[in-house]
Formats: C-alpha cells, structure tokens, sequence
C-alpha cells in the first residue's frame, strides 16, 4: 500500500509549494508516531537493564597503588646537596624487627605493629585506656615509652595487661570491663594521713584517685541525664551553643574570615565527639582542650573560675537544667521522689536526709523570689533553642531549673571518686 509520502507525490490537483508542506506534516506524523515512540521504549528498556546490572554488580574498593619509592639519604648536616649514606624503610634496631615476609610498605608495618613479640603496642594502649580511667597511665608519661620517659608503676600488672589484651583480640570494651570492675576502680577515694605521706601522689593506687571528668563527658552527662542527647552515629561535624563573637577574633584576613555556622534541633544536642573543632583553638566550653597544633595524648587539667562560670551560665547545662526539670516536675508530684530521682540521674545515689533540708531550703527560697519577678522566671528558662514547658507554673519551673543546676555544679558531679 502507498505511504503518506506516495500519495502526496501522486496526488496531481496540488502544487508543488503545498506538497512540500504536506510531505513536512507527514514525516513529522510518522516520526511523532512511529519513530519516536520505539525509540523511547528501547531507550526506556536499555536503562532499566543497565540499572539492573549496576544493581548486581560486585563492589569495588579504590587502592592506591604506591610508586617506586624514592632513594632516601643521611645528610651531612642537613644540607641536601651533600647525601652520604643510603637508608631504607625499617624499624628501630631495639625492638624486633620486621617479619621475614612482610613488604616493607604501611601493610608490612601493621603487622609488625600487632606481631606478638611486639612489645609495645599492646602496652601503650592498654595504659592510655588506664589513664582514661584513673587519670594517670601505669607509665605516668604516656607518650614517652622510651629512656626519658617515667618507669611503671606496676610493670608486672602493665605486662598482665598488655598480654590480656592481646589474647581476647584487642577488644577495647573487654579491656575497659576489666578496669572499671577492678578492686582498684573500685577503692574509695577517701585519703588518710598516712597514704598522703607514703604516696601523696597516689602512685601505688591504695585509694582511688579523684579526677575531674574531662569536658566534653561533662557535657554529655548533661545531655544524657536531662534526656537530650542525640544517640546518632557518625556523620559531619555539628556547631552547637557559643558565645556570641568568640570567632571574630579568628577573622585575621578577609580571606580568612569564618563565621561560626550554629546548628539547630537535634544537632545542638549530639555527642561532643562531633563539635566542629577549630585548628587553632578548641570550643569554648571545653576546658583544657588542645588546640590540634600539636599532638597530645596527655591532657592536663585545670581548675579555674571559668570552668565554674561556663557550667552555671553556659546553654548547655542551662538548657539541660530546665528539661531535667520538666521531666521531674511532671513525672513525680511528691517533692521527696523528685529529688531522689535527681540524685539518682546526677550523682548515682540517693540524697542524705541533711542534703534534702538544704535543697528544700534553698527550692522555697528560689520560688518565692521567682514568684514576685516574673520577668526573671522567663529568662533562668528561656535559655536554649528546646521550646520550653509552657503547661508548669514558670516559677516553680525556674526554681527546680536552678535546683538541677546547682546539682549539676556539685564537685561530686564534676569529680569521678
């Protein structure tokens, strides 16, 4: 049968400028209908297909693929110009050396690092897991394993542990049930005179050291206790509560500027593990941080004004303060039961009946003055972007907000003993 085509050329009544027209209109047709709709269905089939196969296909790992290492020379006083002697990868000639069939390469290394007749790594981590504990290593210099370093405490209790570790396959958090279920983690931390004039500084372990928690657990204490901390696993860096205006003297050039991007809802509330941490200087409400210009495994620590006024005026405990609260005050309508709650949450034990008379003491006083200042109720619980309870009595509420505070202020709640 004829196409369209043939019937125009047939087609003898029209001229040639209409037929031209015609002959346009009607591959236009046949490619709208025909044409295209079969190519869109095999295009439509060849994805579908290629998204299949990508879907079975067997993942990939990236390697980098190391070149031939470059010839590295000792310089006859540092000058590059003058090499002397060749030198190769190796390890150092006092410790065992590397396994016969291991590559001198990264790979070679960790075998050579997690090799049983290693003598150190094993050590080195299980004394800064001891350090995070008791606050000092069995080896007081825990970055310094060699000649100017301090000698163990207890070397046969080091190499126990080491050899431990080890054995049940490097497994932090068995190493850590074993210390905290220790008869040492477990000693009280009271001193009498006669350990502080053998050991005042408690080296032979005969009370439990008294250690000031480091400041990122201090904030997450808060957050845990008050019910706000986010649980979430990994992901990017967060910006939480600041002082308005810390970074600006961080702004040495326009090309340097850096505006601190704060975060919002649950981001606020994440682990301290995940705030942003600046090079040059650490986050404000982190006492004694390092400041990641260098490399520090042994944090010292300080005790200053400003770590007392960032815990009773910072947002973060503030914040913390008011939600710890709201759950007290709705949960527990009997005064007695809310206090043994806090005491439980804060300090892992219940009030002593001297500590109840004082806290009830100081709640009246609290809500009294709240009461006839309602402007200063909003403001101790205003703080933080959690929107607050706006169902309990704003003085009541500002006054437990202030109880939960103080608690959280008290040495045993800062001190691990």
């Amino acid at each position: 049968s004829d196409t369209p085509l043939d019937k125009i050329a047939k087609d003898k009544q029209k001229d040639e400028e209409k037929k031209r027209a015609d002959r346009e209109k009607a591959i236009r047709d046949h490619f709208e209908q025909k044409v295209a709709a079969e190519l869109t269905l095999k295009l439509k089939t060849a994805r579908d297909r290629l998204n299949s196969f990508r879907n079975d296909e067997l993942p990939k790992v990236m390697v980098m693929a190391d070149d031939k290492p470059r010839e590295t020379f000792i310089l006859s006083r540092g000058e590059y110009l003058k090499p002397t002697t060749k030198v190769t990868f190796d390890t150092p000639a006092f410790l065992p050396p590397l396994p016969k069939d291991a590559p001198k390469n990264r790979l070679g290394f960790t075998r050579w690092l997690f090799a049983p007749e290693n003598p150190l790594t094993a050590r080195v981590a299980v004394n800064r897991l001891w350090q995070n504990l008791f606050g000092f290593g069995l080896v007081k210099t825990v970055e310094d394993f060699g000649v100017q370093g301090e000698l163990p405490s207890h070397p046969a209790l080091l190499d126990w542990l080491a050899v431990e570790f080890r054995d049940k396959g490097w497994n932090m958090k068995a190493m850590n049930r074993l210390l905290v279920t220790s008869a040492a983690y477990k000693r009280s931390s009271k001193v009498t005179a006669g350990q502080l004039a053998l050991d005042p500084e408690n080296r032979l372990l005969a009370r439990f050291p008294r250690v000031r928690l480091p400041a990122m657990v201090l904030r997450d204490v808060a957050l845990a206790t008050s019910g706000l901390l986010d649980k979430r696993l990994g992901g990017k860096p967060v910006y939480p509560y600041q002082p308005n205006g810390i970074w600006d003297a961080l702004a040495i050039t326009k090309e340097r500027d850096f505006t601190y991007p704060a975060s919002s809802g649950a981001d606020l509330h994440r682990r301290s593990l995940y705030t942003f941490w600046r090079r040059t200087v650490g986050p404000a409400n982190m006492f004694d941080a390092s400041s990641r210009q260098a490399c520090r495994v042994r944090a010292g620590t300080t005790n200053t004004p400003l770590h007392a006024l960032t815990t009773l005026n910072d947002a973060t405990w503030n914040e913390a303060s008011r939600e710890l609260a709201t759950t007290l005050i709705q949960k527990f309508p009997e005064e007695g039961a809310r206090l043994d709650r806090l005491f439980e949450l804060v300090l892992a034990r219940k009030p002593a009946a001297g500590e109840k008379v004082t806290l009830n003491n100081m709640l009246q006083v609290q809500t009294k003055a709240f009461e006839r200042d309602p402007l200063a109720a909003k403001q101790a619980t205003n703080l933080g972007a959690t929107p607050r309870d706006t169902k309990t009595d704003p003085a009541k509420l500002a006054a437990w907000t202030q109880l939960c505070l103080a608690v959280y202020n008290l040495d045993e709640a800062l001190t691990r003993e």
